[in-house]
């Protein structure tokens, strides 16, 4: 199912990286339920009607799956939306099975399944969704799976589940994309297929379930931004105090007579303090121009932060300004190793709040 080299080697960690996105919806409150082991990099097909499809390209995969997470759908529970749509597609066809299929890195997922019980994902190369997505047709239809040379040896035609016809419309996003299907599945021949009306019906249940797609998607935006908004707002709030606080710091290390009677650990102490309060007012004020700077938190999520020169020895001399004071189970010690350079280019305040997570919870 998988051709000997399908990913250019400069693209494999953004593969990687995709595929453990898989984890990132924010909503999911229950364990995903268990599947069947899947090849998480197998994307390619090989026994497609190449005349009738269009050609696989590994960049436009990459641009579809970025649209698919976009949409932040992928794992989380069933919702009653997408069940309605699917429980009218099995009356209205006289279809045992419908489905709304999302087709993701090595998997297709469905974000709504009637008639086959728990199963919320199959392997990638098994889905006729996924040769759907590749159709120059707008509908994909099979009338007898077990004669199409495709299918006829797929596990869910010659095995248990019988499947025989297929009818699938693609969910076409507003970007362009397809992300999957909503298709109809019988375990009887329909050597017919579908008349005119049927699929009209079918498109038409297709452009709806995109329709509940993007307006989650939507909701989730205002969301979102509204959080991010009460966060810069609090930020806001938090630098008057800061400044304040930093103002009679300074004015006690200018205070020669006060600095004289105290102890060196006293002095330590403020000087520590002074630095935290540095730290904490650059985190503020990077929090109110991401805010500024962007529409929105959910669209800045999925951009590039703008890089900036990081010396990592003042980094590292940052994360023990913070962590000094803090009570920990075990010593911390940072060490650099001889292969990093003085000074890399990234977002400096990302790898910072990233390390001091880590080192916080560590000790």
């Amino acid at each position: 199912w998988l051709s000997p080299s399908p990913y250019p080697t400069k693209l494999v960690p953004l593969l990687l990286a995709m595929e453990a996105s898989n984890e990132m919806d924010v909503n999911q409150e229950t364990e995903p339920e268990a599947a069947e082991p899947i090849d998480s990099m197998d994307w390619m097909l090989t026994n497609y009607d190449a005349a009738a499809s269009k050609p696989q390209s590994l960049e436009e995969e990459l641009a579809r799956l970025q649209i698919l997470r976009s949409y932040l759908i992928l794992d989380s529970e069933r919702e009653f939306p997408f069940e309605r749509l699917t429980a009218l597609a099995s009356r209205t066809f006289e279809a045992p099975i419908a489905l709304v299929s999302l087709i993701d890195l090595g998997r297709q997922w469905f974000m709504s399944n009637r008639g086959l019980g728990d199963l919320r994902q199959t392997a990638r190369n098994l889905g006729f969704c996924t040769h759907a997505i590749l159709s120059k047709n707008d509908l994909f239809i099979i009338p007898d799976a077990s004669v199409d040379p495709r299918f006829k040896d797929n596990p869910f035609v010659a095995g248990e589940a019988n499947i025989r016809f297929y009818a699938g419309a693609p969910l076409i996003a507003p970007e362009g994309y397809k992300l999957g299907t909503f298709c109809i599945i019988d375990t009887k021949t329909r050597p017919e297929g579908l008349d005119f009306e049927s699929k009209q019906n079918l498109r038409e249940l297709s452009a709806m379930a995109v329709d509940i797609l993007v307006a989650r998607r939507k909701k989730r935006e205002r969301e979102t931004e509204k959080n991010s908004q009460l966060i810069a707002c609090t930020a806001h709030d938090l630098l008057t105090p800061l400044s304040g606080i930093e103002l009679s710091l300074s004015l006690m290390k200018d205070d020669e007579a006060l600095m004289e009677k105290l102890s060196q650990e006293h002095k330590n102490g403020i000087l520590q303090a002074s630095k935290c309060s540095d730290i904490l007012q650059q985190i503020c004020r990077n929090v109110q121009t991401t805010f500024t700077e962007t529409k929105s938190a959910f669209e800045s999520a999925f951009s590039m932060s703008m890089p900036e020169v990081v010396n990592i020895d003042d980094l590292v001399q940052k994360l023990y300004s913070i962590l000094e004071p803090i009570p920990k189970k075990v010593p911390v010690e940072i060490s650099v190793d001889s292969d990093v350079p003085k000074e890399i280019l990234s977002d400096g305040s990302q790898i910072f709040r990233c390390a001091l997570h880590y080192l916080v919870v560590a000790c």
